[in-house]
């Protein structure tokens, strides 16, 4: 399961990093297509552009034709039908069928057989000049449409405002074609027969202004292609020839004694020619900065194509590493756990002792506050018993005696008093050698009942000893001298590194001293532990000591016995003999 969690972890940043990846691979490559497909339209953009523009003079020409003056203008019109032959067949794709139902669109023979027809048959229908501007116009109009429909599919990206400037300004060469069309019928036929001839040259010029304003909005090439193309003299005969000649035709729609002339319908034609090629200019240049910024475009996502490519790959190839990898990793880590918990229950183990240790050198509440390392203040308890005890004639039993049997003899007598420990409130401060000194009432304070506890356990312990025998010295038995004084002490942990829990106070000597003027086997009790165990509404025997001689001490002037029950009789005036001692 860790191995598991392990790989995850690895694994899933890797996975997201992949499909993040890979999207943005389908992303960058659907780029890819597009420009490819935009580049691939304007290219049939630029056929499609010579073609309509070669439409657009042969439209013009045939207009002219059909006039009055047809056979002076004859030889313009034929001159124009190779140029219109040569754009038809210049064009690498035929895709009209997808957008009309024109048989004679179906196929790039069907349209060159119908255009030829058309021209063949012009002197036998004589059509108008209306007519065959019509005629032109709806083919020229399907072709741009076609164009459109293209550049509307083939998303355009990031240029596509360069896009829409090259549509406009098609659609402007358009109506500056139509324009120029019927400028050359107002001359030829000295002009307008009727207002709507001159509503559609007006609608085309204003048009075609207002489309090619919109174009240089959407794109800032259009004015600079447009300076850098057109020379000044060409300029010049924009801002002024054909400003002028339009300015008559407009302010002159239907002259009275105008008279049409060829020659001015020529010289109209051709200096509006100029003007239109300058608008193919723009538009071929246009196309061509669109095309080698999509090329451009296209070499840059092929170079994050294929590094993404690479990334992919590498990250595909990385998974078994990561395996191993990992796999060992947490091969290690289980190791190190395993030595690492090894070691912690060690250490646990350690802490333990460390810690029954300490709560033997100190009660366990102040072993506590020592470990969260708050400070142990000494306090004054002014209600407590304390119990000192001892062997009697351990001196002369330890010298008839092995090392080891005298630690195998206090062992057994530690056991005893371990044990009856548990059994009361009471705690054992030190042991030096055979001496114990146990209090009651410290540090847990205990109320009155720290006589009662220290006495109780005090006949006990003489209880268990009574018939205990020195392991090594059959016949020779173990007596306790036990003595108990209450009153008032201060205690608290002195040192740092080995702190230990100490009493001090004027009941440590006094309880020392009824200690030793005990006997061994009975319990030697102070008056002030008399009244104190009175005061615990205890059932004790205390039978009063009769002194035969009078002690310096004043703590020994009125001392008793504690005995165990009332029926065990009084201990009359009796001498401490050396033995006993």
């Amino acid at each position: 399961m860790q191995m598991l969690r392990m790989l995850g972890i690895a694994i899933v940043p890797i996975t997201i990093l992949l499909s993040l990846v890979g999207t943005i691979f389908c992303i960058r490559l659907n780029d890819w297509l597009r420009s490819t497909e935009v580049r691939q339209t304007l290219r049939f953009s630029i056929e499609i552009s010579e073609l309509v523009d070669n439409l657009q003079k042969e439209r013009d020409f045939s207009a002219i034709y059909v006039s009055s003056l047809r056979m002076a203008t004859k030889a313009y019109l034929v001159e124009r039908y190779p140029l219109t032959d040569a754009a038809i067949q210049s064009l690498t794709d035929w895709d009209a069928s997808n957008n009309n139902d024109l048989h004679y669109f179906q196929s790039k023979e069907n349209f060159q057989n119908y255009l030829n027809r058309h021209r063949y048959e012009l002197d036998s229908i004589k059509p108008t000049e209306k007519q065959e501007l019509l005629f032109y116009s709806e083919l020229i109009g399907i072709f741009m449409q076609w164009f459109y429909d293209t550049m509307t599919e083939a998303s355009s990206g990031t240029v596509w405002k360069q896009l829409v400037s090259l549509q406009e300004t098609m659609e402007a060469k358009e109506m500056f074609g139509i324009e120029r069309a019927f400028g050359s019928i107002y001359y030829i036929q000295g002009g307008f027969s009727d207002r709507g001839d001159y509503l559609i040259f007006a609608e085309s010029q204003d048009v075609a202004n207002a489309t090619l304003k919109a174009a240089r909005e959407y794109s800032s090439d259009v004015e600079g292609v447009y300076q850098e193309t057109v020379t000044e003299e060409e300029q010049r005969v924009f801002e002024e020839v054909i400003r002028d000649y339009r300015y008559e035709i407009r302010n002159n729609p239907f002259p009275i004694n105008m008279t049409g002339s060829l020659t001015l319908a020529k010289y109209w034609s051709d200096n509006m020619t100029l003007y239109v090629d300058a608008i193919l200019a723009i538009q071929v240049v246009l196309t061509e900065r669109i095309y080698n910024d999509l090329l451009e475009t296209e070499h840059g996502d092929k170079l994050i194509l294929t590094t993404l490519g690479l990334v992919v790959a590498f990250s595909i190839g990385m998974y078994p590493i990561i395996l191993k990898t990992v796999y060992s990793l947490t091969l290690n880590i289980q190791n190190y756990y395993a030595c690492l918990l090894e070691r912690t229950k060690n250490l646990n183990n350690e802490r333990q002792r460390t810690d029954t240790l300490q709560y033997q050198m100190l009660p366990p509440t102040l072993a506590q506050q020592m470990k969260r390392g708050h400070s142990v203040q000494a306090d004054v308890y002014s209600e407590a018993s304390i119990m000192f005890t001892s062997v009697v004639r351990f001196t002369s039993i330890s010298a008839r005696s092995s090392p080891n049997q005298v630690v195998a003899m206090l062992h057994t007598l530690n056991a005893i008093f371990d044990e009856e420990i548990l059994n009361h409130d009471v705690y054992k401060i030190e042991t030096t050698g055979v001496t114990n000194t146990i209090i009651s009432g410290v540090p847990e304070r205990n109320g009155k009942r720290h006589a009662y506890e220290t006495a109780h356990m005090a006949l006990e312990l003489q209880t268990q000893v009574h018939n205990l025998e020195v392991p090594h010295m059959p016949g020779t038995n173990i007596k306790l001298r036990i003595g108990i004084h209450s009153g008032t002490v201060v205690a608290g942990a002195v040192g740092s590194q080995m702190p230990q829990f100490s009493l001090f106070g004027d009941i440590l000597p006094a309880v020392e001293i009824i200690e030793r003027s005990g006997k061994g086997g009975y319990v030697h009790v102070s008056d002030a532990s008399r009244i104190a165990i009175m005061e615990s509404g205890e059932d004790f025997h205390l039978v009063p000591r009769e002194w035969e001689a009078v002690h310096e001490a004043a703590i020994l002037k009125r001392t008793y016995w504690l005995l165990p029950h009332r029926t065990g009789g009084s201990i009359a005036s009796e001498a401490l003999s050396e033995e006993d001692i």
